[in-house]
This record gives structure tokens, sequence and C-alpha cells, in this order.
């Protein structure tokens, strides 16, 4: 459970842009509800014209038995989906530093790597064929007790308050394998009892997903997620990939998962010195904007540097081998700002659900 006051964070004025006229219209005229509309001078950018996007809507439910129950247990350990619907684009190390950073905070953190690449596994030291992770939990040959590493049960070296799944290549055959054993297994429902499990143990669940929609743990992944943090690089498709990620959370609020939100969205790698860099960062905050004038884009942006690469190396994270770098700094506050987010949102449905009951005692 996160407790206390979100903090005010005060942004500057953006700084000019020839895409200035490009402007966010409210869907439905309302704080939680936004639309993104993309103008043709975007198109350079490789994005379509219009975008409908309803995100990062505070509860606002139609209060039946079965949702406020729905509601009500999401809060037992939050789970937040990164991604992106390109690869390389830094949403592994917007993952792995995520995590690391809400443990640094004090919460009982799991990094859960979906992804058949291993990219979170290797980033923390861990070789990926060296333990049983996704895979052997997703097939039923392991609980969730056994697939999850940490520093207490294993002799690794990794932070307090943070466990890992860990991933590895064979996972790119888990369709196949899940088919062979039920013809009729439910993408959608692989990863269902996993977090059910582990919502009672983690406050905040990390999924490292992999960039396409391909493989079932990735379907899964916006059908079991709470929020859905979105991490690119001031790069033309990169932002494209924003953009598929973002229609996807719109279709699946539509259908497998009314409760999914957009968190936000992260840059990494900026280099404010280029005036490309400026403008796709002005656009992303354009584009994620709610009718307040707000953006979704968490700030600060993760400065391009070579300490990553270097932490990785080391098989850590910036945040605890390189504790004073401005990175490390600058994704701990991250990690701070993704309270905020989750304190607000807290606060709006603690609020809502107090009304709901007031309303019902009242009949």
């Amino acid at each position: 459970m996160l407790h206390g006051k979100p903090r005010v964070h005060h942004h500057g004025e953006m700084a000019p842009t020839p895409y200035r006229s490009m402007r966010v219209k409210a869907n439905r005229l309302t704080p939680s509800s936004m639309l993104c509309h993309c103008h043709s001078e975007y198109a350079a950018f490789g994005l379509s014209a219009h975008m409908p996007l309803r995100l990062f809507e505070f509860c606002q439910p139609s209060y039946t038995e079965e949702l406020m129950n729905g509601l009500e247990t999401t809060w037992g350990g939050i789970v937040i989906a990164v991604g992106n619907q390109k690869g390389g684009v830094g949403k592994t190390t917007t993952a792995v530093h995520v995590a690391c950073g809400l443990a640094n905070r004090g919460h009982r953190t799991l990094l859960w790597d979906l992804d058949p690449s291993a990219g979170a596994t290797k980033h923390l030291g861990l070789t990926p064929d060296a333990y049983p992770g996704t895979l052997e939990l997703l097939l039923g040959d392991i609980n969730v007790d056994e697939a999850c590493i940490s520093h207490t049960n294993h002799d690794i070296d990794m932070p307090d308050r943070l466990s890992i799944i860990p991933s590895k290549r064979r996972l790119e055959r888990i369709d196949s394998t899940l088919g062979s054993r039920c013809r009729f297994f439910n993408p959608l429902d692989v990863l269902a009892h996993p977090i059910a499990t582990l919502r009672q143990s983690f406050d905040i669940i990390v999924l490292d997903t992999p960039p396409s929609t391909v493989l079932s743990p990735s379907l899964a992944t916006y059908a079991s997620a709470d929020w859905f943090l979105l991490a690119a690089m001031p790069d033309p498709l990169a932002i494209t990939g924003l953009a598929d990620a973002a229609r996807d959370i719109e279709a699946v609020r539509d259908s497998a998962n009314r409760k999914l939100q957009l968190l936000g969205v992260v840059l990494n790698a900026v280099d404010n010195r280029t005036r490309l860099c400026r403008e796709l960062t002005t656009y992303v905050d354009e584009c994620f904007a709610s009718p307040t004038g707000d953006t979704l884009r968490l700030t600060p942006t993760i400065s391009r540097s070579t300490v990553v690469p270097t932490a990785q190396k080391l098989g850590r994270s910036v945040i605890d081998a390189f504790p004073r770098h401005p990175v490390a700094e600058q994704f701990l506050a991250i990690a701070i700002a993704i309270e905020d987010r989750l304190i607000l949102a807290q606060r709006a449905l603690g609020d809502a659900i107090s009304e709901a009951s007031l309303a019902g005692g009242l009949r």
C-alpha cells in the first residue's frame, strides 16, 4: 500500500516548435479522459493522422458488486507492464530500473522477465539457463515461490526487497508447448493464476514484456496488468511504437481488461542538444496530454549515457552500481513520480468507493 501526499512537479514552458498546431482534444470533457489527435504534419514521424485514446482514466466505475470487488483486489499488489511495440527503445532498461527504484524506495518489488531475449535477467547478472523461471512457471512445472529469485534464497547479488522471475530463449516455444498439452488454452489467461498468487507477496509487480504481441505471455500482460508504462527513445520509429502500444491499450480496455490504465511514458537516451530530440519530446508531451495540459510523460527524461551499458556489463542497475550518477538519480526520480501517480489513483479509488458506499447506505 502506498501512503503520503503526491509531490507537485513544476514543468517549464515547452520550447517553441513548428508542430505546436497539433493539440490534444478531450474525447469526453473530463479530467480522466482524453483524445490523442495526431495531425498530418507528424506523418514524417511515421504516425497515423488520427490516434484516438482514452487514457489515464482514474477509476470512475458504474458501481456493480463485481466491478467493486475487482477494483479492491487490484490493490493487493499493483501490476505494471512496461512495453513498446518496437524493440531497442530502452524498454528493458526502463523495466529494470523502475523495479530497482521502487525496491530502493522500500516496496517489495518483483521484476518478471517475460521476454525470450531475457534482457532483464541478464541485466541483473543472472545466466538465463541457470535457473527455472517464466517458462517452467507457465508450464506448471514449478510454483511461484520456486520461480522467484532474490538475495535471500540464492547466493546472488540482488538488491534488497527486489525479486526476479528470470526468462530464457526457450520461452519462444511456450505457445506450441502449451498447445500440445491443451488444445483449448486461452493465451490471455496464461498469467492470471500466477499473478493472483504473486499479488499476495509483493507490493508492486513489474512485467518486462516482449516488443511484439505474438506470444501468449505478451498478450496476457495486457489482460492482467493494472497499469501500462510506455518506454521509448526520442526516435521516430520508437515514437511510432508508442502509438501502436497505445492503440493496443485502447483495444484491450474495450474488451479483455477494462481496468487497464496508462501510467505514463518514460523517454530514455535523451540528448537535448539535438533539435530533433527536443521536437520529439515536445511531440510526446502534446500527444500524451490531459485536457488540463499536464503531460503523461514522466519527468525527468533519462539522459543518454554510457553508464547504462557499463552497469549492464556488471550485472547491476545504475541505481545500485553508480548511485550518485545523474542517470541513477533520474531513474529514482521516475520511481518517485510513479509512486505519486499511484497515490493519486489510490486516493481517487478510495474516494470513489466511499461515495459508492455512502450512496448505497442512503437508499
